[in-house]
């Protein structure tokens, strides 16, 4: 029904997902992060350049995002019933793109076919950044 609507069908997604990803900034991740601030008194990046950096990899990331997002929902012209198609892919993207577990603690040769995909730099290379454990080459 969505490729039937009078929009660019990747415009719509985009607009969708970001919807989606600014809901969940408001309502899940400010909350937890002015908590974590006031009780775990959290640092913020090491530098200006570091913070940039990452805010740079967040619209990467949002942009790998929603590009994925396209792909899954475009297989929807052939799918009847998408619900637990994509309901797979956002439990496999939770689990590849280290949002579930932090890629530094899977077995070695998981974690080697992982690093050749995107999915980690939707949520573990934003966060390695954030938290320094990526050197400035590596990040450019």
């Amino acid at each position: 029904m969505d490729l039937l609507k009078p929009l660019r069908f990747p415009r719509y997604i985009f607009a969708v997902v970001l919807g989606e990803v600014g809901f969940n900034l408001w309502a899940k991740v400010v909350p937890v992060v002015v908590l974590a601030f006031l009780v775990f008194r959290l640092n913020l990046p090491a530098g200006a350049l570091e913070g940039v950096l990452f805010a740079i990899s967040l619209v990467l990331a949002y942009l790998t995002l929603c590009f994925l997002n396209v792909i899954f929902w475009m297989l929807s012209f052939w799918i009847h019933h998408t619900w637990s198609m994509v309901t797979i892919k956002n439990a496999l993207l939770l689990i590849m793109s280290g949002a579930t577990i932090p890629l530094w603690f899977l077995p070695g040769a998981l974690a080697r076919v992982l690093e050749v995909l995107p999915f980690r730099h939707i949520y573990f290379t934003p966060l390695s950044i954030y938290l320094g454990q990526v050197s400035l080459a590596e990040t450019a």
